[in-house]
């Protein structure tokens, strides 16, 4: 049977055994988890950029939120690339991402 809060404590603040626990969402630390970012390169696969007429290709940084999906991300990774005069031919749905060789699921 699990531990059963102190008298006149609610859930999300009961202590156990000297040590106090809480609930996520009060949690700061599962805050900071859950509101992070992680960084992403975007980069144009070299033999593509050539097949497109371009020889040199910046990569595209992202800071992107911890819970989003490329798919969210694609109209600002693809207009980066056309801004650089890739003569991208499509729309997002055509993009596709993979990482050192593997498609990433998305």
């Amino acid at each position: 049977m699990p531990p059963q809060p102190a008298q006149g404590r609610t859930p999300a603040t009961a202590s156990t055994s000297n040590t106090s626990t809480t609930i996520a969402p009060h949690n700061p630390v599962a805050k900071v988890i859950w509101d992070g970012s992680i960084p992403i390169q975007f980069s144009w696969d070299q033999a593509e950029a050539t097949a497109v007429g371009s020889q040199a290709v910046e990569s595209f940084f992202l800071e992107a939120p911890r819970c989003s999906y490329f798919s969210l991300l694609t109209s600002r990774v693809r207009r980066h690339f056309v801004d650089m005069a890739l003569h991208f031919i499509g729309d997002d749905a055509e993009v596709w991402y993979d990482y050192e060789g593997t498609p990433l699921k998305w």
